[in-house]
């Protein structure tokens, strides 16, 4: 038998407000609202008007009384139609009751001038809130006096807020009360961000925390659990004194924490059960390690748990847990929670909440770490759905009044996040196959919704799939829904209100199979999105058609994104084995391309699946939330662009690509490939089954071309797994770089902040479990980057047989660096035996080999027989420490002062294209440019103003700054150029300098020399006359015949007559300029403003300060 929640929420409800029939008595009620911080003179009690009305509060109190007591025998009957009378019953009461004590407080408000010490603003105040007051103190002393231990746990939440008010002394008006106030507002957004609910309520994970305010409500939640509790202000901040301990703010992380010092001593392994007097409910808190007394527990913000034992314990690690569970009392055997009875509704046999933290012993030092873990979970669970409400298709499709589903729920908070177990988030998609004739229940979804007001809109729905005859139905989602909301004014269920409704389906698929006829489609509903969308898939004989898309807004515009496709079969023939299997193409309007989701999805197959689904209805759920993912909706983008399908001997061999243009511009072109490789009859059973999905992208604004590839689900000989990915990338803009990798990366390089997917090993993998385990691993990679080679392998074997275990292994990385010349190449091997998990003989061997000048083998290996182990190491230098160096470079300036005469390193530049000398003007010696012009020197081999290590890759004996100074009085400029700072800086490519600096920087290297300032004369006026003569024809005169004959000059004068004159845009609305770095020396005074990054990171690195981007801006701490 079961009983509804709400059933039982109003039961609660009417013991709650049971005790108003005393309190509402003549000589009670001037208590009653005292207790809610308002005294009453006597005359107001002696007012007749006035005990009318609390005396027909008291009398409907004894009316809520009966219906509870009624209520109780109903459900205790299971009397499905007496509970559900006696709830509806019970609600009109309370809200009669509410009304009821609406009219006291509007006669509170007439008598307003007779209670002196307040104003009569207060009192009508006091009296507008009374019904809500009233109705939240009985709710939360029932609390207090039925279970504590809940009301605590909502205290420290701030679902209840529960504190003391001292009044104004001696103003009879203003007594000393305790605030009892429910604040179920706040349960949306604890649900919603725990993270941000704690930090708006007491500052928690930010400088800001309020540890009295959270020290506070630690005391009065010790007080209502019958504990000695003190709360005092000390030197160093609050601290709250409790029976087993003190509590402190802990100021020595940043943001603070909490601190904690144990008082006694917790022996490991107890379990402790306090007695509850709630029918079906116990709490056990459950101890796994000895807790020594002075243990130090800290709290450090986000959530993480450190524990510390004083000197001399042992330290300490294990588990920590507690539960509390609330069951049903006999004769019950479950609760509905969601729903009513005899109809869909969600129940469950218990509901429990558990915190359990294990504590792992930190590798340095005695002490231990936990990350706590809270949970909710309903055990014996089950979901039934009525479909007597469905439309009459599901009926007559799915010939049952009821389906059933076990399953069980828990919402869990880890690592400061709240999700449903088993989902993301606060919704969870519940796999529960469980087949009831011609319906399949696939899946049951549950999903809260926390809205920032403070309601909690729960769905609880299930995806079905029927089949009748050659039609399959597949019904997605439908079920329940609940609005939990707790509106100022009351709901349904005192301050709770409670609306339930049907859900209808998101989705409707059908499936035809019909003989030659085959096919299906798709429907997605999100009405609240605004979001649509479908997938339909036919086949007629040799010719099959698809399509799915998806429809939506974007801003005020409309937004949709379609993929279309036509397969034939056979092929149209093209040559060479070659044939044409199938066209198609992709459309978006108001869409772009999500290019780092592309990515991330490639190796998961998502990316080529959108573009290239084998049977779009039947994946329509994923395929239509991946497309929706993968092309997202954005105001003014467009998509467009064809699919092409094309086989080689099929069906060994099959094709498909995609290109895709992102308009307007075309600012990007996407390309999506998926390459298929088959020997066998099929995927699953081939001898070989290759598929890899290839992603390229040309992104013309920012000048970079980029390609991805990845093995999808590949396999040989049936127990192979094949995996493996590429990327390549080529910057040919302001900042280029070239990186192209096959499996991955050197493990000590990190490419930084290049836009590159997680690359799997180039590998293949034998895991074989027949009598024995045996498992055989293979990969490799390779790498290429501008100044790097990168290769490695790694191979591992094992067995394992019951108890006994053998396994070994060989690995080796090796990186060169071209500039300055290096390279280290890491190996090792070993082998292992191990019985019961112990390693009674092994064989470890691993060393490097670095170089040059000179090269270095450093070997360790070490042998471990019976628990005996022998180990040892050795190095060996081999050639001389300056074989391959040549000698430093004293005076990098006497080095380049051969520069200075190069006239390769001179050139003029500029001038005046309508400015021509004077007609027979002779030539003077020493003249090298145009009037206005400029004259350029520029040199190659290093960077000026720039702190060098490093000249020509010979190290330099410490750092240099060249600087070029012209003459005084002339008119100067650096020139710069691109310069790759491995050539002239000593970097270390294995620590974080390489990556925080471009892989090439512009720099000065050299000067610009132009004349002195323009003088004019003065100002002529002149009036033109400008005739316009419209010719009937244009004779376009072509650039490539016009070049050899007519000047630049004349070439553009003629083009702006006999074609449309080029428009001039104006000055530029964005501007870019280079990037700055300030230094500022230690006392915070600036050393050198406005330099190049890589210039302050070098003055950095000498000592000279701390290096800043010049944008950054000064903030006052």
């Amino acid at each position: 038998m079961s009983a509804s929640a709400l059933a039982l929420l109003c039961r609660g409800l009417g013991r709650a407000l049971a005790p108003l029939r005393v309190a509402l008595l003549p000589e009670q009620v001037g208590v009653l609202v005292a207790g809610l911080g308002l005294g009453l003179p006597q005359q107001v009690l002696d007012d007749a008007d006035w005990q009318t009305a609390v005396g027909a509060a008291r009398d409907t109190a004894d009316e809520l009384f009966d219906l509870t007591d009624q209520l109780s025998t109903a459900i205790a009957a299971d009397d499905t139609a007496g509970v559900v009378l006696r709830t509806t019953a019970l609600v009109e009461r309370v809200g009669v009751l509410r009304s009821r004590l609406n009219a006291v407080g509007d006669r509170l408000t007439a008598l307003a001038p007779a209670i002196t010490g307040v104003t009569a603003d207060e009192v009508t105040a006091f009296a507008t809130q009374l019904p809500t007051q009233v109705l939240e103190l009985m709710a939360i002393s029932h609390l207090e006096r039925a279970n504590r231990s809940a009301c605590n746990a909502l205290t420290l939440c701030g679902l209840v807020d529960r504190h003391q008010d001292p009044g104004v002394p001696g103003n009879p008006a203003r007594p000393a009360f305790v605030v009892r106030r429910l604040r179920l507002d706040r349960l949306g957004p604890l649900l919603g961000s725990p993270g941000a609910y704690l930090t708006s309520l007491y500052g928690w994970n930010t400088l800001a925390f309020d540890g009295r305010a959270l020290l506070s409500a630690l005391a009065e939640a010790g007080k209502l659990a019958a504990l000695p509790t003190v709360l005092t202000d000390t030197p160093t901040g609050p601290l709250l004194d409790l029976l087993g301990g003190t509590v402190t703010v802990d100021t020595t992380t940043s943001p603070p924490g909490l601190g904690a010092v144990l008082r006694f001593a917790v022996p490991g392994g107890l379990t402790y059960e306090p007695p509850i007097e709630l029918p079906g409910a116990h709490v056990r808190l459950v101890t796994g390690p000895d807790l020594p007394a002075g243990l130090a527990v800290r709290l450090v913000p986000p959530g993480a748990l450190l524990l510390t034992p004083p000197a001399g314990a042992p330290p300490v690690a294990g588990t920590v847990s507690a539960e509390a569970v609330i069951g049903t009392a006999p004769p019950q055997t479950s609760v509905v929670l969601l729903g009513e009875a005899g109809q869909t509704r969600l129940e469950a046999a218990s509901v429990s909440a558990s915190a359990r933290a294990d504590f792992v012993k930190d590798a340095a030092g005695g002490s231990a770490h936990a990350a706590p873990t809270l949970e909710l979970a309903l055990q014996g669970g089950r979901l039934v759905l009525q479909l007597g409400g469905t439309s009459s298709l599901l009926k007559t499709l799915i010939q049952k009044d009821a389906v059933q589903a076990d399953l069980d729920l828990a919402v869990r908070w880890s690592d400061g996040r709240i999700y449903v177990r088993g989902g993301a988030a606060l919704k969870a998609d519940l796999p529960v196959h469980l087949s009831l004739g011609p319906v399949d229940v696939q899946t049951v979804t549950v999903a809260l919704t926390p809205g920032t007001g403070g309601g909690l809109p729960v769905e609880l729905s299930a995806t079905l799939l029927a089949r009748f005859g050659p039609l399959a139905l597949l019904v997605e989602r439908i079920g329940l829904t609940a609005e939990l909301a707790f509106p100022p004014g009351g709901g349904n269920a005192g301050p709770l209100d409670v609306t339930y409704g049907f859900k209808a389906p998101t989705g409707i698929g059908a499936s035809l199979d019909a003989g030659p006829v085959t096919g299906g489609g798709y429907l997605l509903f999100d009405p609240p999105a605004n979001r649509f969308g479908g997938a339909l898939r036919l086949k007629l004989a040799f010719l099959e058609a698809t399509a799915y898309g998806i429809y939506e807004q974007a801003g005020d515009h409309p937004s949709f994104v379609a993929v279309l496709g036509i397969r034939f079969t056979p092929g149209i023939q093209l040559g060479f084995g070659f044939e044409l299997t199938g066209l198609g193409g992709l459309v978006g309007m108001n869409r772009r391309a999500q290019v780092d989701l592309l990515r991330e999805r490639l190796a998961g197959g998502t990316a080529g699946n959108v573009l290239f689904c084998e049977d779009p209805v039947r994946n329509a759920p994923a395929l239509l939330g991946d497309l929706g993912a993968l092309f997202p909706a954005a105001e003014g983008g467009f998509l467009v662009g064809p699919t092409v399908q094309i086989g080689w001997l099929a069906p060994i061999v099959r094709i498909d690509l995609g290109l895709i243009i992102e308009l307007p511009g075309p600012c990007r072109v996407v390309i999506l490939g998926s390459i298929r490789a088959l020997i066998g009859a099929d995927e699953t059973a081939a001898l070989l089954y290759l598929r890899m999905d290839v992603l390229g992208i040309v992104d013309l604004p920012g000048r970079r071309i980029s390609l991805d590839a990845a093995l999808v689900g590949s396999h040989a000989l049936g127990v192979f797994r094949l995996s493996g990915s590429m990327a390549f990338r080529l910057a040919y803009g302001d900042n280029p770089y070239v990186l192209f990798t096959v499996g991955g990366f050197h493990p000590r390089f990190d490419p930084g902040p290049l836009d590159l997917p997680r690359l799997d090993r180039v590998g293949a993998a034998l895991d074989v479990h027949v009598v024995a385990h045996a498992y055989v691993r293979l990969e490799f990679y390779l790498a290429f980057t501008s100044n790097t080679l990168q290769t490695g392998a790694r191979v591992e074997a094992g067995l394992e047989l019951g108890p006994l275990s053998a396994s070994g292994h060989f690995v080796f990385d090796a990186l060169l660096q071209f500039r300055p010349f290096h390279f280290q190449a890491d190996f090792s091997a070993g082998f292992s035996v191990e019985a019961f998990g112990v390693s009674f003989a092994s064989v470890n061997v691993k060393g490097t080999i670095s170089g040059p000048g000179p090269v270095v083998v450093h070997a360790q290996g070490s042998v471990r027989r019976l628990g005996i182990k022998v180990s040892g190491s050795a190095t060996f230098e081999l050639g001389g420490h300056d074989a391959d160096h040549p000698a430093p470079i004293t005076s990098p300036v006497q080095e380049l002062a051969p520069e200075l005469g190069e006239v390769r390193n001179l050139r003029a530049e500029g001038g005046d294209p309508s400015v021509l000398p004077a007609p027979d003007r002779p030539a003077v010696a020493g003249v090298l440019i145009a009037p206005k012009g400029r004259m350029v020197w520029e040199q190659k081999r290093i960077p000026l103003n720039t702190l060098i290590q490093r000249l020509g890759g010979v190290p330099l004996d410490g750092a240099h700054q060249v600087r070029l100074v012209p003459p005084a009085g002339w008119q100067a400029s650096d020139e710069t150029d691109w310069f790759s700072p491995g050539t002239f800086a000593e970097l270390d490519l294995q620590s974080s300098q390489t990556l925080n600096n471009a892989a090439f920087e512009e720099l000065p290297s050299g000067l610009r020399l132009g004349a002195a300032a323009d003088r004019t004369s003065t100002a002529e006026t002149y009036t033109e006359k400008i005739d316009l003569v419209k010719r009937p024809t244009r004779l376009r005169l072509l650039p490539f015949l016009a070049e050899p004959y007519l000047t630049v000059a004349l070439h553009s004068a003629l083009e702006d007559r006999t074609m449309t004159p080029r428009i001039d845009p104006g000055p530029p609305k964005v501007t870019v300029a280079a990037e700055t770095a300030d230094v500022y020396a230690a006392d915070g005074s600036p050393s050198r403003l406005g330099e190049s990054p890589f210039q302050a990171f070098q003055l950095a690195r000498s000592g000279l300060g701390t290096a800043f981007p010049s944008a950054d801006t000064e903030v006052a701490l």
